[in-house]
């Protein structure tokens, strides 16, 4: 079972496995540049409301996100042509949590990507995630301008203690 850990001691756990879905929503992340997006430019998330905000006495917290390409996902929610599995070799992903912190830095997309790693979900060990500030790197020239890079979060609330 591999193990990211934090700047503090703590770890973080990325366990690939199946998971019992209580909620998911599918976001994307439009890889738009003046050309085709080169290696070192970064995309963030928009703020998806129904991610970035708790319910009133609840956390939101992420319990597991899988990566989608164009064989597992022809169009993007909005509308764009998903990457394919050769551009998403090329794609890594930072997930920062609600203190500012890299909990999972630059795991490469491919790994996420369920029908490509045994049907697997990666769980998240209810990461507290700021999306907004979490972010897809580019590490070298995409095929085409414009492709959307998908992401399914897996999550649910937890009472504020």
């Amino acid at each position: 079972m591999p193990f990211l850990y934090l700047y503090t001691n703590k770890k973080i756990m990325l366990q690939a496995e199946s998971l019992i879905i209580e909620r998911s929503y599918l976001t994307e992340i439009i890889l738009s540049d003046t050309g085709a997006p080169t290696a070192g430019k970064q995309f963030k998330f928009k703020d998806y409301p129904q991610l970035t905000r708790g319910v009133q006495g609840y956390h939101l917290v992420m319990v597991g996100v899988d990566a989608y390409v164009a064989d597992t996902l022809i169009k993007s929610p909005s509308g764009n042509t998903v990457v394919s599995l050769t551009d998403a070799s090329k794609l890594v992903l930072t997930i920062q949590n609600t203190a500012s912190k890299e909990v999972v830095y630059q795991i490469p997309v491919t790994t996420l990507i369920a029908p490509y790693n045994a049907g697997r979900i990666r769980k998240l060990n209810n990461l507290k995630v700021n999306l907004t500030k979490s972010a897809v790197t580019v590490l070298d020239t995409l095929s085409a301008n414009n492709l959307a890079v998908c992401f399914n979060w897996y999550y649910k609330f937890v009472k504020v203690k």
